[in-house]
């Protein structure tokens, strides 16, 4: 049973609604609308803290400001079994939510491909500063290695050790420079 077919039946019922404020309406339902929105005849309201009445010919209390409403267990009886009207509301509604939740799931899956492809380009830009890093210190190596290489070499030229021989690789550089 819905709602909304409840509150349908028990037109010309008494009721009590009770609002989140916490005054309170007694009433006899007129009817109401989609949006749970009363209008009620016959009315007496009492505040919050119980010592304040007030009688009104007829009110309208909004929907969205209800706490919660009590109808005579006859307004039950009063409920057709199969509401057409109401079936076809909720199977519009389920219709709207399907294709909100499909827009939703598009979104999320065309975000989720940007992040993929963002994550593909970070790993590329992260792997070719990984090799020019790699780059740059073997070839500052290999500099290096290089330099002390002469280092020595001029080195013990310098202090004589190893004069100029057939066999070795390495020249004998005279120059008063080294």
């Amino acid at each position: 049973m819905l709602p909304l077919s409840l509150l349908r039946a028990a037109a010309n019922s008494p009721m009590l609604v009770e609002l989140k404020s916490g005054d309170t309406y007694n009433g006899r339902l007129v009817n109401c609308d989609a949006w749970m929105n009363l209008n009620l005849r016959d009315v007496i309201c009492t505040s919050k803290d119980g010592d304040r009445f007030w009688k009104m010919p007829e009110c309208y209390i909004r929907g969205s400001s209800v706490k919660y409403l009590r109808l005579p267990e006859e307004a039950i009886d009063q409920v057709p079994e199969d509401d057409e009207e109401n079936i076809r509301v909720i199977e519009e509604e389920e219709i709207i939510m399907t294709e909100e939740e499909a827009e939703e799931e598009e979104v999320v899956a065309q975000e989720e491909e940007d992040v993929e492809e963002e994550e593909g380009v970070v790993e590329a830009v992260v792997e070719m500063v990984v090799e020019a890093v790699v780059e740059a210190v073997v070839e500052e190596v290999v500099v290096l290695v290089v330099g002390e290489i002469i280092v020595k070499v001029r080195s013990k030229q310098m202090r004589g050790e190893h004069g100029h021989h057939s066999n070795s690789n390495v020249p004998f550089i005279h120059s008063s420079k080294y």
